[in-house]
């Protein structure tokens, strides 16, 4: 039973790191477009995001970032 109550507060543990870990890139790039958008009356699209993620952030970062430069 101990065993047992010990791997559960891992688990629990190890997925709050996760999610953690998982939503600090999320949140950083909501701030940064609001922050773009909401500078201004128009949105400044001349801004770039600098982040470099190898994930689905970072390719909606990189996508960003390509829809300004255009």
């Amino acid at each position: 039973m101990k065993k047992l109550l010990l791997s559960l507060v891992l688990v629990g543990i190890i997925a709050t790191l996760f999610t953690n870990s998982f939503s600090k890139g999320i949140t950083f790039v909501n701030k940064k477009i609001k922050n773009i958008a909401d500078n201004t009356e128009k949105a400044d699209l001349t801004k770039k995001i600098d982040l470099i993620l190898h994930d689905e952030i970072g390719d909606i970062v990189a996508g960003f970032n390509k829809l300004r430069s255009e």
